[in-house]
């Protein structure tokens, strides 16, 4: 009987499981690297030039139609840089307020005149509020009232005011001998304007500085207007005066019409601002002799200034440029691939300008687009770095073809570039849902431009390594060639695996030291057994390397070969036998295993949780288990500096226990802190500040804001009640105009003079004085401290109260009005009127009553009542209107086409923030659609509104809900694209804990900085993931793309193959970014910051805690793999 041979126990040594497992991984890589290459690569390595020039043509074709259509005068860039664009049309209130401001844009609009209030005729009686300066002086602490100061003021007013063109063009004037009117300053009351009030209010050369001042602040005539020159901090005595701060108003003047017409005269009056007020303001904004602070403001004049200041900041996108330029092309080594590179950046910014501006039809270029300049020099430069490094990394490895090199490049990059192209576009698009212009237009540009950057990178780029790899690579500046070495040789001289220049020697020594350079022999003496080694760039391959070699021994007489085509299918035949060679060898380890896990008590290898080749198994996972491996010391040379820092000291670094046990705790504690940080993040309220807070204008406005006693920041909202007037129609406006502001429509239905509507007025008016304290205080009405009644102007009490003092013997004069009452009225008034032209169909009879009042009575004088209510009722002439006996040319009779109710708020603007007023918004909303449900028809159309106020609070709303939703979207999408792309659910989730960790940074950094939730950074907040997702999605995917098993040996490879490329990318970006803390608009500045601190966080945890995380507790095998799961479930074998 035959004996059957009882298996015995293998003892397999720690050499023979780490050659395995290396071994396996590198027949892996030779397999993909043996894959079909794609159908474009196959084209590019065949047609390289044919494949350049297409993809360049493509490229072209946009910039050159482009520059067709600017020479046609095509408006190709819209830009606006004097307006940000922030309307919410999707909410009433924005809509109403245009009404409201336009409500006078009627034909046959009444325009009352008065005896004392008619507006003068002659040139340049009135102020151009846009173009008046405003002249600020800051003693910086000092008494800005002393003799010295004051004398100086004098002097700067002066020199202004002396100049020629000002003075005959362009100066107020005050009569109609086109004399020019003083500027408003506290040095009028000091050269005798006031002196017919008091007589002490003439001190020429001041000597009586504390009494002048004195009596004017505590003279009744002139308090009001004095109070206007005077700081909040301002002390003030009969013996003492002291204030830091004043300031002068210097007019530009305007006429109704003539040559100085307000509408027309705007252009000229720039010019002079411009090119001859602004440098004499210059001379003393920038000299230290006054020994104060001196700065100015003027809108116009600061329009003018943001656009070129706008086109000066965009320059530093050529300091940015420059930057990238020369770190690529010291990345590179490579004149062609930078040149290329950048250009290729550029053209895609103009690729996307057209698509945006010709096929989309936007017609808004503001600043965001601008910004988008610097997004995509680092967001382009990241890809290019990323596909061009891990091309050169292929130089290291063999492949049949040059198709299966670029195939391999193209394959381990596209992939991670698509899911960080998508990423940062999915951030950007949820921008491009805002209902508001400004960011809208920006985010669908921004998408836009970064996914025809990605096209350009994986279409136009191969093209040009492949260029540069057959034709210029080999090519050095005639002055270098003496010093370059004649034995160095870089191993992409060679063709891996059958790929061979066509420029080399292809003589047999050439061949020869091919062979020797690549498949040197080493013998390592095992510690079971002496196995031979055979060693190739970055692999270790055992027990072959003499069958190998004796198989290529045919190949030492390839002298004859005259043509590249048969080197290479001679490689390539010795590849191929290679690969046999390699899978017999795992075979046999394979059995080796195998046998090892069918004895009893036998120690399974290549197993990290069994393996008992140490004391502690979990130090044998850390520190064992990796095996070590070494490129032959002439492709160290080759290889970057910074490639093998990543690989060797850098993954070092990060592996060590004691390293780790620091690390961690210190990025746990700096996500703690600035999420800490962050919770003091708060909304703007104050709206955008263009310029940087030392600018002369950012200053002006501040002081004019804050500083004054009687200061911008405390003017309250003031409430409208309208009726009479519809939304605006915006059907014909454009989509992306800012400059429309719609049609004008008016409630054809509105009628106040039947009686009972005259009544229903009435009763909502006195509804409006009934408040009690309780809702005066919800409603936030303000009251007047000196009365205590609420400041609210309804014009039924008002008018009634009128009425009730005039005597008109047998007739009562209060409301309502019918024709009986009018054709007595009248008749009782036959000097000012004539009845007999009016019969029972004359149906505007509520305007008898209200013109009668507003002209105080046939006085025709000036009133309180006629300041307050001559905007809030407008009249359009009818077949009714009829001239007064006593006044030709003011008619009555007249048709009443709106109506508003005034009501002064304590809202106030720069304080309350949008989760206070809102509510408030909300119950006059409620309330006054209550009350019109109770009016009859031809008054139930009312709504109520504010000028800017409520609008302002629901933008500021919006864009706390963007950045909040924008950072959602981005988390929420960033953990199933990453798992998607890389198929392993663990990856995906510390790849998006490093995201997650970078965007409570960033947003801590906000506040740190004292910038609030505003419109630019609600921006930044929405594409605050996308720009983190960029380096660790780059990392996640070198360490999925890895074919080694374990997690130490998977890490190696990330850092070899892209962290480089993190790296260089980051420092494009951050370099790109500095440029822009050095402009001078905040929203450049800003998101300069912005981009460097996201790029800065998200580098440190890309590069350091997720790479920490993965070697420490990253995957192994098949855990956490989405397709192995999926195999299980499906019971598919692998």
């Amino acid at each position: 009987m035959e004996t059957v041979a009882q298996p015995t126990e293998m003892a397999v040594t720690e050499d023979q499981c780490n050659s395995l497992n290396t071994n396996t991984a590198e027949i892996l890589k030779k397999e993909r690297r043996e894959q079909k290459p794609f159908f474009y690569c196959r084209f590019v390595a065949k047609y390289p030039s044919t494949a350049f020039c297409l993809t360049f043509f493509g490229h072209l074709i946009l910039v050159i139609v482009s520059g067709i259509l600017l020479v046609a005068g095509y408006e190709l860039f819209p830009t606006r840089f004097d307006n940000l664009p922030l309307e919410l049309y999707n909410i009433p209130y924005r809509s109403r307020d245009m009404s409201w401001r336009d409500r006078n844009q009627y034909p046959n609009r009444v325009y009352r005149t008065l005896k004392n209030n008619a507006i003068p005729r002659y040139e340049r009686r009135l102020p151009n509020v846009r173009a008046s300066v405003d002249l600020w002086y800051d003693s910086k602490g000092g008494n800005i009232f002393s003799k010295t100061f004051l004398k100086k003021i004098q002097k700067i007013e002066n020199y202004l005011t002396s100049d020629n063109e000002y003075k005959n063009n362009f100066c107020m004037t005050s009569s109609s001998t086109l004399t020019c009117s003083k500027p408003r300053s506290i040095l009028r009351y000091f050269d005798g304007t006031f002196s017919s009030i008091d007589s002490s209010l003439y001190d020429p050369n001041f000597n009586n500085i504390t009494s002048v001042l004195f009596t004017a602040y505590t003279n009744n005539k002139t308090r009001s207007k004095f109070e206007d020159f005077l700081p909040k901090q301002f002390q003030m005595s009969s013996k003492h005066v002291h204030a830091s701060i004043t300031r002068t108003e210097l007019f530009i003047g305007c006429s109704v019409t003539g040559k100085t017409k307000c509408s027309t005269f705007e252009d000229k009056t720039i010019k002079f601002l411009m090119d001859v007020l602004k440098p004499k303001l210059e001379e003393f904004a920038n000299t230290e002799e006054a020994g104060f602070d001196f700065y100015y403001f003027s809108f116009l004049m600061w329009r003018e200034d943001v656009k070129k200041q706008a086109i000066l900041d965009m320059l530093f996108a050529i300091g940015s440029l420059f930057t990238i330029f020369i770190f690529m092309l010291i990345h590179t080594r490579s004149c062609w691939i930078t040149f290329w590179a950048v250009l290729s950046i550029l053209i895609s910014f103009v690729g996307t300008n057209f698509i945006y501006r010709v096929v989309l039809d936007f017609q808004y270029f503001g600043y965001f687009h601008i910004l988008a300049i610097f997004i995509i020099l680092g967001i382009g430069a990241d890809d290019l770095f990323v596909f061009y490094d891990v091309w050169r990394l292929t130089a290291y490895s063999s492949y049949p073809s040059l198709a299966h090199r670029l195939s391999d490049a193209y394959r381990k990059t596209a992939l991670s570039m698509f899911i960080t192209s998508l990423t940062t576009m999915t951030a950007f698009i949820v921008s491009a849902f805002s209902p508001m212009l400004a960011t809208k237009s920006f985010g669908l540009f921004a998408a836009i431009l970064v996914g025809y950057n990605y096209i350009s990178v994986i279409v136009f780029f191969p093209a040009v390594v492949i260029i540069y790899h057959l034709k210029f690579e080999k090519w050095t500046w005639p002055c270098c060639r003496c010093c370059k070495r004649s034995e160095e040789i870089k191993p992409e001289d060679f063709a891996y695996g059958g790929h061979i220049n066509s420029s080399l020697d292809q003589s047999e020594d050439s061949i020869e030291k091919f062979k020797q350079q690549h498949f040197p022999t080493k013998i390592v003496d095992s510690k079971s057994s002496h196995i031979e080694y055979f060693e190739q760039p970055s692999i270790t391959v055992t027990t072959i390397s003499d069958r190998y070699l004796k198989e290529n021994e045919n190949h030492k007489n390839t002298s004859n070969i005259s043509n590249s085509d048969a080197l290479e299918d001679s490689i390539a035949e010795q590849s191929s036998n290679s690969s046999k060679i390699i899978k017999e060898m795992s075979n046999s380890l394979s059995n080796i295993k195998k046998s090892a896990l069918s004895a009893p008590n036998t120690v399974v290898p290549c197993s990290p949780s069994n393996t008992k080749l140490g004391s502690s198994s979990t130090e044998i996972n850390d520190q064992n288990i990796l095996y070590e491996i070494t490129l032959p010391a002439k492709q160290q040379k080759h290889q970057k500096m910074l490639v093998i820092f990543f690989r060797k000291h850098y993954f070092r670094f990060i592996t060590n226990k004691v390293v780790r046990l620091i690390m961690l705790p210190i990025f746990a504690g700096t996500v703690a802190f600035f999420a800490y940080k962050a919770s003091f993040l708060k909304p703007d309220n104050e709206g955008l500040n263009v310029y940087k807070p030392d600018h002369t204008y950012a200053k002006s406005l501040q002081r004019e804001q804050y500083s004054m006693l009687h200061s911008t920041a405390d003017s309250l909202a003031v409430l409208y009640i309208v009726f009479g007037l519809e939304l605006k129609n915006r059907d014909k406006c454009h989509f992306s105009s800012i400059n429309c502001r719609g049609k004008e429509v008016y409630d054809k239905e509105f009628d106040p003079n039947p009686v009972q509507n005259q009544i229903a007025l009435k009763k909502f008016c006195d509804e409006l004085y009934k408040f009690n304290d309780d809702q005066v205080s919800e409603y936030r009405i303000k009251k007047n401290r000196e009365t205590g009644q609420i400041e609210v102007a309804c014009f039924t009490r008002d008018l009634e109260v009128f009425l009730l003092k005039q005597n008109v013997p047998g007739l009562n004069l209060s409301l309502p009005w019918d024709y009986n009452k009018v054709e007595r009225f009248m008749l009782a008034k036959s000097s000012v009127y004539n009845a007999s032209v009016f019969n029972r169909s004359f149906n505007h009879k509520l305007q008898i009553p209200i013109q009668y009042w507003l002209y105080n009575a046939d006085h025709m004088t000036y009133t309180n009542d006629y300041g307050t209510y001559d905007d809030l009722i407008g009249e359009q002439t009818s077949v009714y209107s009829k001239d007064l006996n006593s006044y030709r040319g003011v008619t009555y009779g007249n048709k009443i086409k709106y109506i508003g109710i005034q009501i002064n708020t304590t809202i106030n603007n720069l304080v309350t923030g949008y989760a206070e007023g809102i509510p408030v918004i909300e119950k006059w909303e409620n309330f006054i659609n209550s009350q019109m449900k109770k009016m009859p028809k031809g008054v139930n159309k009312g709504f109520h509104l504010t000028r800017n106020t409520w609008h302002w609070m629901y933008v500021q709303k919006s864009l706390a809900n963007n950045a909040i939703l924008g950072i959602a979207i981005g988390v929420s999408l960033a953990f199933p694209i990453l798992t998607i792309a890389t198929m392993n659910i663990i990856i995906g989730f510390f790849a998006t804990l490093s995201i997650c960790c970078t965007t409570i940074c960033v947003i801590g950094v906000i506040p740190l900085a004292g910038w609030k939730l505003g419109v630019l950074v609600s921006l930044n907040m929405c594409m605050l993931v996308g720009l983190a997702v960029d380096y660790v999605v780059h990392l996640a995917e070198g360490y999925n793309m890895s074919e080694h098993k374990d997690r130490l040996s998977r890490t190696r490879d990330m850092l070899e193959e892209m962290a480089t490329s993190v790296f260089a990318g980051a420092c494009t970006t951050l370099g790109a970014s500095l440029f822009m803390f050095f402009t001078q608009i905040t929203f450049f500045t800003q998101f300069g910051i912005f981009l460097f601190c996201t790029v800065g966080f998200s580098l440190v945890f890309s590069l350091g805690m997720f790479s920490v995380l993965m070697s420490l507790i990253g995957p192994e095998n098949d855990t956490g793999s989405l397709t192995a799961l999926y195999r299980k479930m499906r019971g598919i074998k692998k």
